[in-house]
């Protein structure tokens, strides 16, 4: 669904499977915002317009100049072409990491806590998620070019510091920054932010209790 507004604004936001992790879609208001937490939030170049989505699960993306805002829900909305020249895989394969990720997601908020204090499920998660916000297309060669390096920077990240980002979650650390390539991140408890040339990134995973 993509909703437009004067000035160029353009939301773009995949809802699939919302029943099932608990999101609701994502919501446009004059500022102030609603009294909802806001996760997964643009930031627009001119106000009063804003998005976010709610809950969990979800990521949103700001192109560069702000005025564009796509939003992802359980990492759904990859477009099949980017995932196998950015990603370099099938792309129903890939399609299957979505839904695996999905369903350890529902397993979750069904009760079982073990599965969202892994390292290894968090680095997939991770990827599903922002891949589902900024593999989006269409995309001209330099935006291709742009996306596999933020690609790379995220990738590199979750290798080093899955582990600690899992600590993050878990309480047993502080929120970090730090900066990995040509992106900077910002890690909190069950949130990911991201800044880099291909465009601004807000993640929410799991929310911390």
């Amino acid at each position: 669904m993509t909703i437009r507004f004067k000035h160029g604004v353009t939301l773009a936001c995949s809802a699939l499977l919302l029943s099932a992790i608990g999101s609701t879609p994502a919501i446009l208001t004059p500022a102030p915002a609603a009294a909802q937490v806001a996760l997964c939030k643009c930031k627009f170049a001119k106000p009063p317009w804003e998005a976010f989505g709610t809950k969990a699960f979800c990521a949103a993306k700001m192109r560069p100049g702000l005025t564009t805002c796509e939003i992802a829900f359980a990492g759904f909305g990859a477009d099949p072409k980017l995932v196998a020249s950015v990603v370099g895989r099938d792309p129903v394969e890939y399609q299957q990491d979505v839904l695996d990720v999905l369903k350890a997601f529902e397993q979750y908020v069904a009760g079982n806590r073990a599965v969202g204090f892994t390292p290894s499920f968090l680095s997939k998660a991770l990827l599903v998620l922002m891949r589902g916000a900024y593999l989006r297309g269409p995309q001209d060669d330099k935006e291709i070019e742009q996306t596999k390096l933020l690609d790379a920077a995220i990738r590199g990240f979750l290798e080093k510091y899955s582990a600690q980002v899992t600590d993050v979650f878990l309480g047993k650390s502080p929120p970090f920054s730090t900066e990995v390539a040509d992106a900077k991140l910002q890690i909190g408890r069950g949130t990911v932010n991201v800044e880099h040339a291909a465009g601004t990134i807000a993640t929410i995973y799991i929310p911390a209790e």
